[in-house]
């Protein structure tokens, strides 16, 4: 584990929903063992903590509240949070409740292009492989899976460096009626991973929270 000095995990969670914590249950039993896990419902919160030294050693963004204009301040440090070297994950319900254009404003404006791609419903689970080729975890971390089953929004206009998990032609597909070319897209990736100035910014476009989901979060927080 990275040095306990800077071992604190902000959760931003400004239009947090009650049962964020009983879906992702796991996440955060897990993130808690391993760090010192703060939460941020209002904007006067997360400022708080996002301008305490040491900063975190990641910022978790649960819900797309902070895309608002009542966040603009709290997003501004965020961003320059994310520049100066720290690790900023976008996932849960940012992912499941964001609307597609907020989603590309968003990112853009850390020049990033990635917008909102297919939205693989349940009936379509693939299996998304790791790319060799994306970020790979710090040296104690816990391992990436190799494969990753989920229901996700994905993300395009991603760079093949920055494509965590995406599809493949030979994806399977619960339903025989669709074939998995069709579903499959090499400009998608259901996880990504950018550098951002000095630190980066990963995007989990998992709906449901499953088990992959938090073996990633982990990693991408160095636990």
């Amino acid at each position: 584990m990275a040095d306990t000095a800077n071992n604190r995990i902000l959760l931003i969670s400004l239009g947090h929903k009650d049962f964020f914590d009983d879906m992702f249950e796991s996440l955060l039993a897990r993130l808690s063992t391993g760090a010192k896990l703060k939460r941020a419902k209002t904007n006067k919160s997360a400022l708080r903590f996002l301008t305490n030294e040491p900063p975190p050693r990641a910022v978790i963004v649960t819900d797309p509240a902070l895309i608002k204009h009542e966040a603009l301040l709290v997003r501004s440090h965020v961003f320059r949070y994310i520049r100066n070297g720290g690790t900023g994950i976008f996932m849960g319900h940012f992912a499941a409740s964001v609307n597609p254009p907020d989603l590309q404003n968003f990112f853009n404006q850390i020049d990033l292009p990635w917008e909102a791609g297919s939205y693989k419903r349940l009936t379509h689970r693939l299996t998304h492989t790791l790319n060799p080729q994306g970020w790979e975890p710090s040296p104690g971390a816990v391992e990436l899976p190799a494969q990753y089953t989920q229901k996700a929004l994905f993300v395009k206009n991603v760079r093949p460096t920055h494509a965590l998990y995406q599809t493949t032609p030979n994806s399977p597909a619960e339903t025989q009626d669709i074939a998995p070319e069709i579903l499959h897209n090499p400009n998608e990736a259901a996880v990504a991973v950018a550098t951002v100035g000095d630190g980066i910014a990963a995007y989990l476009g998992d709906l449901n929270g499953e088990p992959e989901m938090t073996t990633i979060t982990l990693a991408l927080c160095g636990l």
